[in-house]
């Protein structure tokens, strides 16, 4: 019988920080296991890679076509504040 997941279920299974530890909690095949871990590393590689996309064109102010200026200024903000705290770490350290 397939289970529906809830979305906090989900939100935890598609997380970087706790997806292994979600999937251990269901009873896969090894076959089903290994596709489900390799789709999951593969996923999160892409949220990475478009996070580090999103920031470069965020700080070269090369605005998406689709964005809307309020939202385009928050992500901005959040990036440069970002910004902020790894100088700091990197003059703490």
């Amino acid at each position: 019988m397939i289970k529906q997941l809830s979305k906090e279920q989900k939100n935890h299974l598609l997380s970087p920080k706790y997806g292994m530890k979600a999937l251990n909690g269901y009873e896969l095949t090894c076959a089903s296991e290994i596709s489900i871990r390799s789709c999951l590393e593969l996923l999160w590689r892409v949220q990475e890679a478009k996070e580090r996309i999103m920031r470069r064109m965020l700080l070269t102010d090369e605005c998406y076509r689709w964005m809307e200026d309020e939202l385009f200024e928050r992500k901005l903000r959040l990036y440069e504040k970002d910004l902020e705290n790894i100088k700091m770490e990197k003059k703490a350290a």
